[in-house]
């Protein structure tokens, strides 16, 4: 016998879902699974690649901008030196 698991309206990842209060069967093994694992690998990395690729964003500006601080002479008024300058 095959083993399920339910997932329902009254489970904690059904219950953020809102309008989507379906009960999905998700079997434990098979195609069927591995077709629901893959729409949820999809479904998360349309979610979260535009939030990391901000982040990487706005990383790449703030190197950039202590970079140009530190020729600006911001070094100089807060004391720091070496790596220092780049820990902060």
């Amino acid at each position: 016998m095959e083993e399920k698991t339910t997932i329902g309206p009254s489970d904690s990842l059904a219950s953020e879902a809102g309008k989507n209060s379906e009960v999905v069967v998700v079997p434990a093994s098979g195609p069927e699974r591995e077709a629901i694992v893959k729409r949820l690998k999809l479904k998360l990395d349309l979610r979260l690649v535009p939030y990391l690729a901000l982040l990487y964003l706005f990383n790449a500006l703030d190197r950039g901008n202590i970079g140009n601080a530190r020729l600006a002479g911001l070094e100089a008024g807060t004391k720091l030196s070496g790596n220092d300058f780049y820990n902060a």
